[in-house]
């Protein structure tokens, strides 16, 4: 199998109290191949897998993993475009035998329209019945607004699994974090995937219909029309004993987008990621020493030193924009530096783990000249 090319995007901003840092050389990361971005800790391995899907075929993926002193990363890739030849042909197989090849099966059913339409969910299983595992949250999730699901669990060791899962342009996709128990949520790795052409040009939805779509097909994915708006394909029904045409989007219940595709990976972006994972509804105020500032696109991190009621010292990750829409709203450079004190508004993560949807930041470092005392938005 032919690797995909793997191309770093641009340096994160990294800004820390005392080197090194805990967080270092994080950069965006295109597979122009494999169809998404994502932040990684340096240049991610990639690795040739063969999957097993729900309906035991066997397709082929990749896994790009990489990790830092915070935790371990991966995206697991897995092409779903031929599995409608592939039932297709197993189904054949098992008519042509007269349903009596129990390798086959004997009632010759073709699963094809079920294997897609489960195909986030058997991965979710293979999850959940992980031994010693305990699951913390669960739940619907989109990124650029195509959606998935969205997973927490507390492994038997107290470390921490958070699974992001997509189905996209015929692909499967499995973005997954595990952090240490005294270590701070992944999100500046789990809030980055993002979803690219084959020219690695950013795909940028629009807005969201409620139609049903499959990712098995062998046509193509959703492709630009003259009016830029992406337009779907079609593929083959049979009905009666006939092939008739059949929608791209219409095989298998899901949502998708109306797509236009044209920013460019390398352009700062913002991703359009669901916030279903945190408790909107309620601000949570927070105090504590900033460790470190991490400013990249999509989202910036601010890694912050919270004392609990005991004295004791826990590392908090809390989820801003990125760089541009920060200073866009109004917060100079020079306003929070490693090693401030800070009080913040934010929304918590809904399953209590240290992490939470930035909100404002007060800098309380006693310098009028950088802030001091006054409330900016971070979002």
């Amino acid at each position: 199998m032919r690797f995909p090319a793997v191309i770093p995007v641009a340096l994160a901003a990294v800004v820390s109290a005392a080197p090194p840092a805990f967080a270092q050389d994080w950069a965006p990361m295109t597979s122009k191949e494999d169809g998404f971005r994502a932040n990684f800790p340096g240049q991610p391995k990639v690795e040739a897998i063969s999957y097993t899907t729900e309906f035991n075929l066997k397709l082929p993926g990749r896994v790009y993993r990489a990790s830092d002193p915070l935790g371990r990363y991966s995206t697991t890739v897995v092409d779903y475009r031929d599995v409608e030849r592939m039932h297709n042909e197993r189904a054949a197989a098992c008519r042509a035998a007269k349903g009596a090849n129990q390798k086959d099966g004997d009632s010759c059913q073709n699963d094809f329209t079920l294997e897609v339409a489960g195909a986030m969910d058997h991965a979710v299983f293979t999850y959940l019945k992980r031994d010693g595992v305990t699951v913390t949250q669960y739940g619907t999730y989109f990124v650029e607004v195509v959606s998935g699901r969205l997973l927490h669990l507390t492994n038997a060791d107290k470390s921490r699994t958070n699974v992001a899962f997509h189905q996209h342009a015929g692909r499967l996709y499995i973005h997954e974090a595990t952090v240490p128990a005294d270590m701070p949520e992944p999100i500046l790795f789990m809030e980055s995937l993002a979803w690219v052409n084959e020219e690695g040009l950013a795909i940028r939805y629009r807005r969201c219909i409620r139609r049903a779509t499959q990712i098995g097909s062998s046509s193509a994915p959703p492709r630009r029309s003259r009016s830029g708006i992406s337009t779907p394909r079609s593929i083959n029904r049979r009905r009666h004993g006939k092939e008739t045409p059949m929608p791209w989007r219409t095989a298998v219940v899901a949502v998708l987008c109306v797509a236009g595709l044209g920013t460019r990976i390398a352009t700062p972006l913002s991703a359009h990621h669901s916030h279903a994972n945190y408790d909107v509804t309620t601000w949570t105020v927070l105090e504590g020493t900033v460790k470190q500032l991490v400013l990249m696109a999509p989202h910036s991190i601010v890694y912050l030193e919270v004392k609990d009621e005991n004295g004791t010292v826990a590392m908090w990750a809390l989820e801003a924009t990125n760089q541009r829409g920060i200073l866009n709203n109004g917060v100079k450079r020079e306003d929070v530096k490693p090693g401030d004190p800070v009080k913040v508004r934010c929304h918590l993560l809904r399953d209590g783990a240290k992490g939470c949807l930035l909100g404002f930041v007060t800098p309380m470092h006693g310098d009028s000249a950088r802030g001091h005392g006054i409330e900016l938005e971070w979002d």
